[in-house]
């Protein structure tokens, strides 16, 4: 039951100090957040990032808050409630891992997410699964269609990362 209290704490800590996030002392271009579940069920999250934003004066259009595809997908109404109140005001909502759970296009098309983060499962058998590219490039390009930006997890090698951008995959993470 500690995970609401934790995620606090890192969204309050990295709000707090997000003018030196980055190592190099340059100015952080997007801070990522994961969300747990039972956080984004708690009904005072939304209420509780935006009074951090205002508090330390970030700008919302540097955050992106990660949920995974099996969170969204398990209270789906309050999830939409709590990421349309941040988007609203500029934060930007990632789909982590989507592909790892029991995905459905009709997710990609109903859930409003900025980025969506394919499961690092498909990506790993890239090079050598004709299904796991049929899956990127589906995934790829209803996420354009949407108007998100698709991001590969897992990515370890450059032959990996050659056919991504092939497939149209804004980045790589990995």
């Amino acid at each position: 039951g500690l995970m609401p209290a934790i995620d606090r704490w890192v969204i309050r800590n990295a709000l707090a100090h997000f003018a030196g996030l980055h190592h190099s002392g340059m100015r952080l271009g997007t801070c990522a957040i994961n969300l747990s579940g039972a956080s984004i069920e708690d009904e005072g999250l939304a209420d509780f990032i935006l009074a951090r934003i205002t508090e330390y004066a970030v700008p919302p259009q540097a955050l992106c808050f990660e949920i995974t595809e099996t969170v969204a997908v398990r209270n789906l109404l309050k999830v939409v409630s709590v990421i349309e109140r941040l988007r609203r005001v500029g934060c930007r909502i990632a789909l982590d891992d989507f592909g790892a759970g029991m995905s459905s296009f009709g997710y990609l098309k109903n859930l409003p997410v900025d980025v969506i983060k394919i499961d690092g499962s498909f990506v790993r058998d890239l090079g050598h699964d004709p299904m796991s590219r049929t899956i990127i490039d589906a995934v790829t390009r209803i996420g354009h269609q949407r108007g998100a930006k698709v991001v590969a997890e897992w990515v370890d090698d450059l032959d990996t990362l050659d056919l991504l951008r092939e497939l149209g995959v804004d980045s790589a993470q990995g």
